[in-house]
């Protein structure tokens, strides 16, 4: 006779916790997380433009520019200062080859912002924005050989100079296996740079100073309630 084995999951919830200090004053903001961990006799529920080579590509986001050098990952998260210079690239999944057939596009563009929608063109969005606000915009991507354009929703934040960080993408809460591995993530826009450091119960981890925060061969001792402290200028 075959038993189902017993697997032992530690749920780890996060919850975030901004801080900054600003002409003398600090603000924080937290989100309450609750844990647990739990036993179940049973199984638990477990920079070279790209040519969009149609239905099989997809529009991952824009990856910002600084000059000529890409820096980080694509995003559809854009968080710039008004009145400096601002430069993404639309970027694609399944890249084809016949890039002079390309064309891009991003709508409703803010204030000061360009992008060229002729064939042929790269997908830079640039320019000097004028106007601080969030904007919703659709970034769009397509070939002329191809019908139909890939598109993704993505938001531009234009931000007043000498802003406190704010939290952009919340760490997740995860529920995981014993012995797997658990990643957190968080980001946050504002004045660059950030300093980042991790706290589990409310202490502080010594190290644990970057965006990402892993704990490999998770044991039950693990579940707990972690948080990430963001600050600048």
């Amino acid at each position: 006779m075959r038993t189902a084995p017993l697997l032992l999951a530690a749920l780890l919830q996060v919850g975030p916790l901004c801080r900054a200090a600003m002409r003398g004053r600090a603000g924080t903001s937290h989100r309450a997380a609750i844990f647990f961990a739990w036993l179940a006799g049973s199984i638990i529920l477990m920079g070279k433009p790209d040519a969009v080579s149609g239905a099989s590509a997809a529009v991952t986001g824009a990856v910002k520019y600084v000059g000529t050098t890409p820096v980080g990952s694509p995003t559809n998260y854009m968080f710039e200062p008004v009145s400096q210079i601002f430069k993404y690239r639309i970027t694609v999944s399944n890249p084809g080859v016949d890039v002079a057939k390309n064309y891009f596009n991003c709508f409703p563009l803010p204030p000061g912002l360009t992008i060229n929608t002729n064939l042929g063109a790269a997908g830079y969005i640039t320019g000097t924005p004028t106007a601080v606000g969030t904007y919703a915009v659709t970034l769009l991507a397509g070939n002329a050989n191809y019908p139909t354009p890939a598109t993704l929703p993505a938001t531009i934040v234009i931000y007043p100079p000498n802003a406190p960080p704010v939290i952009t993408n919340q760490p997740a809460n995860l529920s995981i296996v014993i012995g797997s591995n658990a990643t957190f993530r968080v980001a946050a826009g504002g004045t660059p740079s950030f300093a980042y450091q991790w706290l589990r119960n409310g202490v502080v981890m010594p190290g644990k100073t970057s965006n990402a925060l892993s704990i490999a061969s998770v044991v039950v001792g693990d579940a707990g309630d972690y948080q990430a402290i963001v600050t600048n200028l």
